[in-house]
């Protein structure tokens, strides 16, 4: 070995096992490219990317990958990098590039080597170490002006198709979440970054194929070092990832893993905007990383060194080998239908088919050009509400001046906290799928009457209603997940729950109450929507019809509105018959006894707003004084 190489060279036991010269390539590359360069990004095959672009932080630029001392995490080893590395070829370092070049061999692009930004080895690879999603913006112009200089060969730079990822975020976790006022300040940062950097690529380079990949979730870096004690972990990590691993932050990495999960949600709500997607530019979202973890051996323990680097937070090559094996999967996986977790290199490697050649777009063909549907493609999803289209309500007129003591004069802006209680209708299953097998995956970003994803105007849930009239609303749920998954927050619901659930899912709902640091129990108004009967009706009554009956229906909800009312004080129970978003908000402002009982309207065709006459959501007692006097107030204090 080269004293060189004794520094920078690769650590043993940190590197992917060479593939051997006698074992083939596992795609046919024939199919892997056009036979003339196509017209139409959703008809793109992996061997037409003639040009290899990459922003991102430490992770995508290849720093430490190689790092044997503290002097060498300031090494950029991009050529080995999953996204944006082209040194040697797929058998030594195994990288997405590298499996680009066996369909295209004249690809550029990929960083060549150890390198700075500024340094010709670099290329196309403009990820810096430190950098953050602020950066993603001033990174993006950066990479359009290389781009546009770049030495191209039989073609032009405007001509040639172009592969450009971005993966951001392992330094926000770090270094910067915890030093921001609130979660969502955080992800509204981030979306204005992304689609900042969109719209400069969009306008600037045609023919071009954006990969958002989700960055991995720094838990990975807390469970790493569980049964791992390390000098250098702990001299390291506690200036490097400071919201993780300082003292002070460390009681709050639940609430920090959340809002990692929520900005993987937005980076993929920013790849369905209709914005990006035209013939010759798309953005699609690559989860690969959102749900990986890294490895544990039989004992159940991370071996870190083989996985991280020296500082035990970047990748080794190991590990970037596991990332672009997933990711390259991921490309060639429908939209909505993507691995979010990855496995051993080559245990699963996907090839372009007869059938299905192209990168997954969200508009896809197959080779007859002939469209299929494509999972959360927008098919089925609501038309999204131009910005020129006002909210229909007064918001003023919607919250209370000061904090009300009273339910009977609880406005929709004083509402704090959303809940949701039921079955598989509240936990959103099926709600983003265009196919059966999709029915499984629970979309409660969604949900009518819990989830809060995105805002009313690309998906109208009665939580996307009231964070009009109250932005600091909580609890609703975002994304996809099951009812303990951290995006889940307050809403309970699981597919399976019939009414005899009911009661367990309200304790497991006081329990997150409770236990949420950023809820007052005793001070915050609450809004709770119970749903239950699919499954009573449709699966259980016929098999059990004395444990199903209409008694034993109402029996375990009158017990789970005993124990609401005694757990959760300032607290508002919607019980529900009334199926949609737009129905369910129109309901809260109709009178007891008046409420609109059938017909979904169409969206905004009828919505109800809080009027001066009757500004509070309708209770019991306010409805009664409403019918004899036309007006809300003048309520007797209860």
């Amino acid at each position: 070995m080269k004293p060189i190489e004794r520094w920078l060279g690769p650590p043993p036991g940190t590197t992917f096992p060479e593939v051997p010269e006698d074992v083939p390539f596992p795609c046919n590359v024939s199919i892997g490219r056009s036979k003339e360069p196509p017209t139409s990004v959703n008809k793109l095959r992996p061997g037409d990317i003639q040009l290899i672009g990459t922003l991102g932080d430490s992770l995508t630029s290849g720093a430490a990958v190689f790092a044997r001392c503290f002097i060498a995490l300031f090494v950029s080893n991009r050529g080995v990098t999953a996204a944006g590395g082209g040194q040697g070829n797929w058998r030594k370092w195994l990288t997405v590039p590298n499996i680009i070049k066996e369909f295209n061999p004249d690809v550029v692009g990929y960083a060549l080597g150890d390198s700075l930004t500024t340094m010709e080895a670099s290329e196309l690879n403009v990820a810096e170490i430190g950098s953050m999603s602020v950066d993603l913006p001033y990174d993006a112009q950066v990479l359009v002006e290389r781009i546009k200089s770049y030495p191209m060969v039989g073609t032009t730079w405007d001509k040639a198709w172009k592969f450009v990822s971005m993966n951001i975020g392992i330094n926000d976790f770090c270094a910067n979440i915890c030093y921001e006022p609130t979660a969502d300040k955080v992800i509204e940062d981030h979306k204005a970054n992304v689609i900042e950097t969109l719209r400069i690529l969009k306008k600037n380079l045609p023919r071009t194929f954006v990969a958002i990949i989700a960055p991995i979730s720094s838990k990975n870096l807390v469970e790493a070092q569980i049964g791992n004690p390390s000098i250098n972990c702990s001299l390291t990590m506690g200036f490097e990832c400071p919201c993780m691993f300082g003292f002070s932050f460390r009681p709050h990495r639940e609430y920090y893993y959340d809002i990692i999960q929520r900005w993987s949600d937005v980076e993929i709500e920013i790849s369905l905007m209709p914005e990006w997607q035209s013939e010759d530019f798309a953005v699609v979202a690559e989860p690969i990383l959102k749900h990986s973890m890294l490895p544990k051996n039989k004992d159940g323990i991370v071996p870190i060194h083989e996985y991280l680097s020296i500082d035990c937070l970047h990748f080794r090559q190991r590990t970037n080998a596991w990332y672009a094996n997933g990711l390259w999967n991921n490309l060639l996986q429908p939209v909505g239908n993507k691995s979010m977790t990855w496995e051993p290199p080559f245990k699963t490697f996907l090839c372009p088919t007869e059938e299905r050649p192209y990168l997954a777009t969200n508009k896809k063909f197959d080779a007859n050009g002939i469209s299929y549907p494509v999972l959360q493609s927008g098919v089925r999803r609501q038309p999204i509400i131009p910005d020129n289209v006002s909210f229909p309500c007064n918001v003023h007129s919607g919250r209370s001046l000061s904090i009300p003591d009273n339910v009977h004069r609880l406005r929709p802006g004083d509402i704090d906290v959303v809940g949701g209680l039921g079955d598989s209708l509240v936990a959103g299953n099926g709600a983003m799928e265009e196919f059966a097998t999709g029915t499984f995956i629970e979309a409660r970003g969604v949900s009518w009457c819990a989830g809060g994803q995105g805002d009313w105007r690309q998906f109208l849930t009665l939580p996307n209603v009231l964070k009009i009239f109250n932005p600091r609303l909580t609890g609703y749920s975002t994304g996809t997940g099951e009812f303990h998954s951290t995006s889940a927050k307050l809403n309970i619901a699981f597919p399976v729950a019939a009414t005899e659930d009911a009661m367990q899912q309200a304790r497991i709902l006081v329990q997150r109450i409770k236990s949420d640091p950023k809820i007052n129990v005793k001070k915050h108004w609450k809004l709770i929507t119970i749903l239950f009967g699919a499954n009573d009706i449709c699966s259980a009554q016929c098999y059990a019809p004395q444990q199903f009956s209409p008694m034993r229906y109402a029996l375990h909800l009158r017990r789970t509105l005993d124990f609401l009312r005694i757990a959760l004080p300032r607290t508002l129970v919607n019980l529900i018959p009334a199926i949609g978003a737009n129905l369910l908000w129109n309901n809260m402002l109709e009178p007891v006894g008046n409420k609109t009982e059938n017909g979904l309207p169409k969206i905004l065709e009828r919505v109800l707003c809080p009027t001066e006459s009757a500004p509070y959501i309708f209770t019991n007692v306010n409805s009664r004084f409403f019918q004899m006097t036309g007006r809300q107030d003048e309520i007797a204090s209860r």
